[in-house]
């Protein structure tokens, strides 16, 4: 099978993220959303979930 370094780099980090969190994908997206704060830069867009109307809680 061909092998591709950067998609194995790029594996590789990722995996060390989701360990840094115990692979507990709503810290994994707590981090990224705090940072993006920290940041004042969108990491993720707002587009589809503007898109959407959102029932009253």
């Amino acid at each position: 099978m061909w092998n591709d370094p950067i998609i194995e780099e790029t594996r590789k980090v990722r995996d060390e993220q989701a360990a840094k969190f115990d692979y507990d994908v709503q810290k994994l997206g707590q981090y990224y959303l705090s940072r993006q704060q920290e940041e004042d830069r969108e990491m993720f867009g707002d587009q589809q979930r503007k898109k959407k109307k959102r029932l009253p809680e």
